[in-house]
């Protein structure tokens, strides 16, 4: 399956000025105020879009699909019936007016997976992942990803990942470090097209700097699959915690704790085609509340997408 898409925002969005993720944060120099280098609490306006291109090489027969009703098991290239291989490329783009904001990132990953049993399966994937951010190029990840899959029962399986990976920036050596992972993950089906899932994650972020060291952990639930008339339709919501390690100095004495969280439904249509591919329509609203007021953030944005299934 190869997804293309183009998302727009309803117009002008007020963004926080602080630092972006893991690796995309600021110089750490002092020099003065910019986006990606707060010094002082500043908002900015921006119009702009986002765009995105993921290309899945997939088994059609697989049925298992993440929280928001997309397949997630990775193609199967057989070569034997007990061993396979898995593919994954997606990358992202958000542009915004101007650079200064505009965040770019491309993660492939690539490895054999092995059938131990007639209804379970474990995988090993190395991973790579590349990122600009305002123009810069900001972040470099490599690292693996396990993955063990189980069905249970006629449409019951559990899933369980790993993911260790490296990070080196660019931008400041304080977002360098290590990134840890796990998930595990309930679906079932609930009738012949639609699947309800749950899954439980955590996340440690072992950065150079204790102030932009983390640890996350949440939920997420959803249910989504296919309608007659050829709608994919679903719903989904997450929520987490996060704490640092240690206060950023320049903001707070307080270690910073947040909650996290999201929500998303979707509907897209296959029968309907423009050049040969689908129109769908998402709404997603997220929402961070945090002791320190700077990194507060409240967004909602719809995006429209066209897909070609192939």
């Amino acid at each position: 399956m190869i997804l293309l898409a183009a998302c727009g925002g309803a117009g002008p969005q007020s963004i926080g000025n602080s630092p972006p993720p893991t690796g995309g944060g600021g110089t750490g120099g002092g020099t003065g105020h910019t986006f990606v280098d707060p010094t002082e609490a500043k908002s900015y306006t921006a119009v702009g879009s986002s765009h995105s291109y993921q290309n899945r090489i997939q088994d059609p027969g697989d049925v298992l699909r993440d929280i928001s009703g997309n397949q997630v098991l990775d193609g199967n290239g057989n070569t034997t019936d007990q061993l396979a291989l898995l593919l994954d490329a997606d990358s992202k783009v958000i542009n915004y007016k101007g650079k200064e904001a505009d965040d770019i990132v491309v993660q492939l990953a690539a490895g054999p997976e092995l059938k131990i049993a007639r209804y379970s399966s474990i995988s090993l994937q190395a991973v790579g992942l590349q990122r600009w951010y305002g123009g810069r190029f900001a972040t470099r990840e490599y690292g693996g990803r396990f993955g063990y899959q189980q069905a249970l029962s006629e449409g019951q399986k559990i899933g369980v990942e790993l993911d260790a990976r490296r990070t080196e920036s660019q931008i400041s050596d304080a977002y360098s470090g290590w990134q840890l992972g796990a998930n595990a993950t309930y679906e079932h089906l609930v009738s012949k097209s639609m699947i309800a899932s749950a899954s439980l994650f955590v996340r440690r972020d072992l950065l150079n700097a204790d102030g932009f060291s983390s640890f996350n952990f949440g939920i997420n639930i959803g249910i989504g699959g296919e309608l007659p008339l050829g709608l994919n339709t679903g719903v989904a919501a997450s929520v987490s915690r996060s704490t640092y390690d240690a206060p950023l100095l320049l903001y707070s004495s307080d270690e910073r704790q947040d909650w996290l969280g999201f929500a998303r439904a979707y509907v897209g249509s296959r029968k309907l085609k423009f050049l040969g591919f689908s129109p769908s329509i998402d709404n997603n609203y997220s929402r961070v509340d945090s002791n320190h007021v700077l990194y507060e953030m409240s967004r909602h944005r719809v995006n429209f997408k066209f897909a070609r299934y192939f």
